[in-house]
């Protein structure tokens, strides 16, 4: 039972892995606010930042999440995927680079993929810790979606590709339901990525249009012991099929507003580079006739009874007399 919530609780659907025989060398450890880090030597100059961001990362989730005091956390950083597997004991689709085990109070990261990230990542992964330490036993009560979604929202984990994918999934219809994510969160890449982003911006639109205490509000109902749907519904009051049915609908809107205005600028931009093209061909004309005119007057014998409407100029000798530009 503590291996499944592990794996819950690491926002996946895992195969667990023989015990494996570790890394070819161990990794150093260090201690300090609360924090144990293992890395490896050539990690040893970032041991200092490390700890800078985890200590923020700590302030900001135990801020939103209430959590008063935060327990002390181990955070493993693998130079590898084997390691970072081999440390967790588990077997994870091949795009997660960090896993949360709650019950442990550990974090494994996979350095090289996370680092470009680090501190959302971390702060994603404490926030899953913190909130089951904050939860205790009624954590369960929360479907991973949510936990997901608390996760992703209080971290700030949000980029343009998760606005690319969450545009994609609303005009193309394919928005994944939250009751059947809620038995069954998708494990393939694509699907698992629309997953996070929709969950992320259905708290974010909660809180947007019920306040900023929403998320407090839910917590607290669910530490109470209410369940999901109905601490949802008291933090809101709304219920989730309602909430979630104005929440596609404003997805949708925005989205369709924001289709709008790129087509617009789609217009004005072709528009601009015709007007370009005419006002570039109009000045070739004219730059033609200037020539041919300049011509005629310097050059009378050479070109005939009238000016010249080829635009060449004349040639003396092979030396060229015309205008220089």
């Amino acid at each position: 039972m503590a291996a499944s919530r592990s794996v819950a609780f690491a926002l996946l659907l895992s195969v667990a892995l023989p015990a494996g025989a570790g890394s070819a060398t161990e990794p150093f450890e260090m201690s300090r606010d609360g924090f144990t880090i293992q890395y490896h030597a050539r990690r040893r100059s970032a041991t200092g930042e490390i700890f800078r961001v985890l200590s923020e990362a700590r302030a900001a989730v135990s801020a939103r999440l209430g959590t008063e005091a935060p327990p002390p956390v181990t955070v493993r950083f693998c130079e590898s995927a084997q390691e970072f597997h081999e440390s967790i004991g588990l077997r994870v689709p091949w795009y997660v680079a960090a896993v949360a085990l709650p019950e442990e109070r550990r974090i494994a990261v996979e350095w090289d993929v996370a680092f470009p990230s680090l501190r959302q990542v971390l702060a994603h992964e404490l926030c899953h810790i913190y909130l089951h330490e904050s939860l205790g036993p009624h954590a369960r009560a929360v479907p991973l979606w949510m936990e997901e979604a608390i996760a992703k929202h209080v971290s700030g984990e949000w980029t343009e590709s998760d606005e690319v994918v969450l545009q994609e999934a609303v005009l193309g219809g394919k928005l994944l339901g939250f009751g059947s994510i809620e038995r069954d969160f998708p494990s393939q890449h694509r699907a698992a990525t629309v997953a996070y982003a929709q969950s992320a911006t259905f708290l974010a639109f909660a809180e947007q249009r019920h306040g900023p205490l929403v998320l407090r509000a839910y917590l607290d109902g669910v530490r109470g012991g209410l369940g999901h749907r109905e601490a949802l519904e008291a933090a809101t009051g709304r219920d989730l099929d309602s909430l979630e049915a104005e929440w596609k609908e404003y997805l949708r809107l925005r989205f369709r507003r924001r289709m709008l205005a790129d087509r617009v600028d789609e217009l004005i931009f072709s528009f601009m580079a015709v007007l370009l093209l005419v006002c570039a061909g109009v000045v070739w004309v004219r730059r033609r006739r200037w020539l041919a005119e300049q011509d005629a007057e310097e050059f009378p014998e050479e070109l005939g009874n009238g000016p010249s409407m080829t635009g060449y100029p004349p040639r003396r000798r092979g030396r060229y007399f015309g205008p220089r530009f």
